[in-house]
Formats: C-alpha cells, sequence, structure tokens
C-alpha cells in the first residue's frame, strides 16, 4: 500500500489502531477494573501516566519495527502511517513524551511504584530490543548488554520477592541469549512475542494496585493477574492470526507456530473453563465481577473469531481490541 493512500483510505473507526491509542485505552480500563474490584482509590496521575507509558512503548515498538522492516514487507494501514511520519516520532514525539514522563515519574508517582515500574521496564526495553529492533543486530546486542546490566542491577537491589527476582532473571537471561544468538532462523521459540507481551501488559495494569493493596490480594503471579495476561495473550494471538497476510513479521507466533491459528478456539475454551473453575470458588464481589469480565472478553474474542473470515482483518483487529475493552462495563454493577 503506497504511503499516499494510507490516510486517504483510511476508514474513521481505524485510527485509534493507526495511532496506537487503542493499546493505552485498554490498560487505562483494565487498571481501573483491578482498582474497582479490590476497592483501591487512585490518584488520577496512575491512571494518566499507564496511559502515556503504554502509548509511548507500542509507539516505540512501531518505530522500530518499520526500521527493522522494508517498506514492501509490511502493508497494514499502521505501519504504511509510521512509515511515513517517522521523523516526526522519533525527533519530535519520543523525546518529547519522555520528557513529560520523566518528570512526572519522579514528581508525582509514589516511589515503590516507581521502581517497580523500573523493574518491568528492563524487561519491556529488552521485548522492543529482541523484537522491535530484530533488523539491527548490533544495536539489538549493545542494547540488550546494557539492559541487562541495568535490569540486573535493578532486580538486586529492589526489595522484591525472591520469585518475582528469580522469574524477572530468567526472562531476562532467555531474551539476552536470543538477542546474541538470533532467531531470525530459529523455528522454535522460548518465549512467543504475543505471551510475553500479553503478561507485560497484565503486570503494567496491575502494578499501582499490587502497591495499594500491600501486595496481599493481587500480584504479578496471582490467579488475578495471569487470567488478564491471558486474555491479553489470547488477543494479541487472535490478531496476528487476522493480519498474517498483510504483515509479513516473521516473528509472529503464526510463523513461529504456525499449527496456533488452528489451536486458537481451544485455548479460548481452555481460559474460559479457567476463569469458570475460579468462579466456582468463594469469591468476593469484586472478584466475582472481575471474573465474569474477563469470561465476558474471551467470548467477545471467540465472536471476532468467528467473525474474522467474513471482514477485513483490519475491522477483525478493531474488534478484537474492543473486545477487550467492553467488559469493563460489567465493573460498574460492583
Amino acid at each position: 500500500m503506497p504511503s499516499s493512500q494510507a490516510s486517504s483510505r483510511t476508514p474513521w473507526w481505524l485510527w485509534l489502531n493507526v495511532l496506537s491509542l487503542d493499546a493505552p485505552l485498554v490498560a487505562i480500563l483494565w487498571q481501573w477494573a483491578l482498582a474497582r474490584t479490590y476497592g483501591v482509590q487512585m490518584a488520577s496521575v496512575n491512571y494518566s501516566t499507564l496511559g502515556l507509558t503504554v502509548w509511548l512503548i507500542y509507539v516505540l515498538d512501531r518505530v522500530l519495527d518499520n526500521r527493522a522492516t522494508s517498506e514492501n514487507q509490511s502493508h497494514t494501514v499502521r505501519h504504511v502511517f509510521y512509515q511515513q511520519h517517522r521523523h516526526f516520532f522519533i525527533w519530535i514525539f519520543i523525546p518529547a513524551v519522555v520528557t513529560f514522563l520523566a518528570y512526572r515519574v519522579f514528581t508525582s508517582i509514589p516511589a515503590p511504584i516507581m521502581w517497580r515500574g523500573f523493574g518491568l521496564a528492563f524487561l519491556v526495553g529488552l521485548y522492543l530490543l529482541h523484537f522491535a529492533a530484530r533488523g539491527h543486530r548490533t544495536l539489538r546486542i549493545l542494547g540488550s548488554v546494557f539492559a541487562s546490566f541495568v535490569g540486573g542491577a535493578i532486580l538486586y537491589f529492589l526489595p522484591l520477592s525472591l520469585l518475582y527476582k528469580v522469574t524477572c532473571g530468567l526472562m531476562l537471561l532467555s531474551l539476552l541469549h536470543h538477542s546474541i544468538r538470533g532467531s531470525e532462523h530459529n523455528p522454535i521459540r522460548l518465549l512467543p512475542k504475543e505471551l510475553l507481551c500479553g503478561y507485560l501488559f497484565a503486570v503494567g495494569c496491575s502494578m499501582s494496585v499490587h502497591f495499594y493493596t500491600l501486595d496481599s490480594e493481587v500480584d504479578a503471579f496471582s490467579i488475578v493477574t495471569f487470567i488478564l495476561a491471558m486474555l491479553c495473550t489470547l488477543n494479541c494471538i487472535g490478531i496476528a492470526c487476522y493480519e498474517k497476510a498483510s504483515d509479513r513479521d516473521t516473528q509472529a507466533i503464526t510463523y513461529v507456530w504456525p499449527d496456533i491459528v488452528r489451536f486458537y478456539p481451544a485455548l479460548l475454551l481452555a481460559l474460559a473453563s479457567l476463569v469458570i473453575f475460579e468462579l466456582g470458588k468463594g469469591l468476593t464481589v469484586g472478584l466475582f465481577y472481575y471474573h465474569i469480565a474477563i469470561l465476558t472478553g474471551v467470548t467477545l474474542l471467540g465472536a471476532v473469531h468467528f467473525l474474522s473470515k467474513r471482514i477485513s482483518s483490519e475491522l477483525a483487529h478493531v474488534l478484537a481490541d474492543v473486545a477487550l475493552m467492553l467488559p469493563v462495563l460489567v465493573m460498574f454493577l460492583v
């Protein structure tokens, strides 16, 4: 798709996705849902900081991905948009948002949340280096080594649980290994990017709630975070399935594990079964409706998957994201 046609033929309902605003909206909604579940009252700065951070990460992902992929390999509207405006994002948008976020984090965010955010940031940085910057081997390796030293220091000094440190450390070493060895021609991926993206996204959504509940009810390894991570992962996998023909990303799970397209409905059913099992336990009112919201999201993703062959890949992508937004309405019943 020529870049000159990217904006003229883009329908209005696709612009939220093209501008990467869908992910920040999903993150804010689920952060609110988790806060509602546990009766946590958070300042608006927590929501705005999360939304802006997620937006920055997604923009970085798009920009790095376009720098690593030739134009004739990327045909989705959002790829064309970022190819066409990459100089604006590199020289204006990204520096401005980084500066503002740094000011916001150091002046308005509680120190424990800030340090947890730094702990999560090094994993996100490795994710971007490994997957988005895959076309720049030197940048990937040097960035991964630097991030490993920084991330290791953060994990060592932060007052985190041993389980959290060990898990993050193993993820760090795994991504560093893949960054150095490369994985363009490796048919087996230890950590598919959709799985890693879904988990990091869920941890980011729940991180502030972790702090305000003193980690007594929800943390990075709780079932509450896990089922949200799986919902986000299934959203990513579904989108990869719908865009396989137009987005020739050899790092996508549909290329690494081609059979995932066939097993996708079974994965939806597995998550639905897990949520129904959890509903059979003695849950609080907030947790009950939270699980209902997750189950609603799984059902909507299933509906989108059923319709995906009858609609365009762009519309299927948008509807998959809407399937993550609408279920949060359930939390208004709490």
